[in-house]
């Protein structure tokens, strides 16, 4: 890994896991505690992406911590998964009626929406590679936040976006 470090396609993915780890500590995430004795600590690793345009040419590059949620444990680091998800007729309904009555449609994108979403069990996750804080690398997140990977999060964020609206 230190040797793909220095060299050039993967310092431009740096600058972006950089930017994901400063998300996640600028949205309280997790709070860094020293690892437990009874809960189970999962892993994570970093999803990285290149957005393309239509050439080919790499637009930027996009990087996400996501965390292991096929090692949680129901009714110890979630408790429901369930989310509503509306049905493709439904959005066909609602574009023919926007056509049809001439209305505008926009759309929105939230980057980090997850994370907006409270946890509701303790979940504790190992920290970020090429991120440990020195002195504390045995040391675990306790997640205060969904977090992408984690079962309960489309659950959590859905709360969080009905309780806003």
């Amino acid at each position: 890994m230190r040797r793909c470090q220095s060299s050039r396609p993967f310092r431009i993915p740096m600058k972006a896991m950089d930017k994901e780890f400063e998300l996640l500590t600028s949205k309280n995430t997790g709070t860094l505690v020293p690892p437990p004795s009874t809960d189970k600590v999962i892993g994570g690793m970093w999803q990285l992406v290149q957005k393309k345009n239509k050439f080919g040419n790499i637009l930027k590059y996009k990087a996400r911590w996501v965390c292991f949620g096929n090692h949680q444990e129901h009714m110890v680091n979630y408790y429901n998964t369930y989310t509503s998800v509306a049905r493709s007729e439904s959005f066909k309904i609602l574009l023919s009626l926007m056509v049809n009555r001439k209305y505008t449609a926009y759309q929105f994108y939230v980057e980090t929406a997850f994370r907006y979403g409270e946890m509701d069990a303790a979940n504790y996750i190992s920290q970020v590679r090429n991120y440990k804080v020195p002195r504390k690398e045995n040391w675990v997140w306790k997640l205060n936040k969904s977090l992408y990977g984690t079962k309960q999060a489309p659950r959590q964020w859905k709360a969080h976006l009905v309780s806003t609206i």
